[in-house]
């Protein structure tokens, strides 16, 4: 049984547990988690990466404060994923990296 744990420990990222030291409160939660996807629906190129990923470790957090509400929760991180996926496609674009991504893609790299 103890041989779980390490493993166990090694796939909670490190953001995660330092996060929770100072979970949300219910209310905060449901306030971030309508602000934020109104931003994402209305204008989500005015968010920068790193505010986004802040974002989504709240919303990871707030699946656990606020189970009753967990699925929105879940749907603005998944909203979150998606912008931060576009920005990075954005720069893979600006930077030519899409060819060598289809190259590694095919040597199985990814």
């Amino acid at each position: 049984m103890k041989k779980l744990w390490l493993p166990l420990a090694m796939a909670i990222p490190l953001q995660f547990i330092h996060a929770q030291e100072h979970l949300p409160t219910v209310a905060q939660c449901q306030a971030d988690q309508k602000l934020w996807l109104n931003k994402l629906e209305q204008n989500p190129r005015s968010v920068s990466f790193g505010e986004l990923t802040g974002w989504q470790g709240e919303m990871i957090e707030c699946e656990f404060v606020d189970r009753k509400n967990e699925r929105r929760y879940y749907a603005t991180s998944s909203e979150v994923v998606k912008e931060q996926s576009l920005i990075l496609l954005d720069m893979a674009k600006r930077h030519n990296l899409n060819d060598q991504f289809l190259i590694e893609v095919v040597q199985g790299k990814h």
